[in-house]
């Protein structure tokens, strides 16, 4: 299943600076200066730049993931696959597939609760296999 995780930061809002989602049309065509080539992780960013006023978010959709069939040149077994790929791709039968990770960045300004909440995935079945954290924090230490 490819769809995005709608992740919730509880009582503290926080503002999208960059999103990256390899599953647009410019990211998947080579012709594109967008392109994001399954080889080449150092393309594996956004083309375009989030500019402000950034909008105060509480849930936000995690862009999906792309999968892309690595030719037999490049590898066939996961050994023998390039190291900068390796982490991204799974092999089998003679077969690589690398999977290109969708993004977000986000900030927040944890001035207006102190104490402990959760971060999560609004999917209940991603939320019960751990897409799921407890954050605490704590009050800024004097200097």
């Amino acid at each position: 299943m490819n769809i995005a995780h709608p992740f919730h930061i509880h009582v503290n809002p926080f503002q999208i600076i960059e999103v990256f989602q390899p599953n647009t049309a410019s990211a998947k065509d080579p012709a594109n200066p967008c392109y994001a080539d399954p080889t080449k992780p150092a393309t594996w960013k956004p083309c375009t730049k989030i500019t402000p006023p950034y909008v105060w978010w509480d849930v936000f959709a995690i862009p999906t993931a792309r999968q892309d069939a690595l030719p037999s040149t490049v590898c066939t077994e996961l050994d023998k696959c390039p190291a900068d790929i390796k982490d991204f791709t799974a092999c089998s039968s003679g077969t690589c597939t690398v999977t290109i990770p969708g993004y977000f960045k986000e900030r927040s300004r944890y001035v207006d609760f102190t104490g402990q909440y959760v971060l999560h995935c609004h999917i209940l079945a991603h939320e019960d296999r751990g897409m799921m954290e407890l954050v605490q924090v704590i009050p800024a230490l004097p200097s």
